[in-house]
């Protein structure tokens, strides 16, 4: 495996972990941590592959109508079987006010990651959640 090989697996992870939260995918989650990998974000915690499982893709379905995560600027430092990184993420969290109106509570977010490579495959074993900024916007989902 090559350095550009390690990268783009590397780079996957983000966009597979958007995908996990706007599907409530437990299985993907489940799929890119490491057993005793961690999620911090304001306010929380949530150690263990177990926990993650448990609590992200029920609570993201239970809080939200619909979430969309767009990942961008992604960059990754490798050093063996670890390495670390960053990605910027634009995430829309939509929360139905009526038939036709949601709130759009928009995150700017800076995630900082660290990655484990087990048996030749990469995974988180940690990601911060930084809220740079964020804003609160009316949409419609009328149609």
């Amino acid at each position: 495996m090559t350095i550009e090989d390690d990268k783009r697996e590397l780079r996957e992870l983000a966009l597979r972990y958007a995908r996990a939260c706007d599907t409530h995918d437990a299985a993907e989650f489940a799929a890119i941590f490491t057993e005793d990998g961690e999620i911090v974000s304001p306010g929380h915690t949530m150690t263990g592959r177990d926990q993650i499982v448990a609590v992200v893709p029920s609570a993201l379905k239970s809080m939200y109508l619909r979430t969309m995560h767009m990942v961008h600027n992604d960059m990754v430092w490798i050093d063996g079987d670890t390495a670390r990184g960053e990605t910027y993420c634009v995430a829309h969290h939509l929360i139905k006010e009526s038939d036709t109106k949601a709130s759009d509570y928009v995150m700017f977010i800076l995630y900082d990651n660290k990655f484990r490579r087990v048996n030749g495959r990469w995974y988180f074993s940690h990601r911060k959640l930084n809220l740079k900024s964020s804003k609160t916007q009316t949409v419609d989902i009328s149609g």
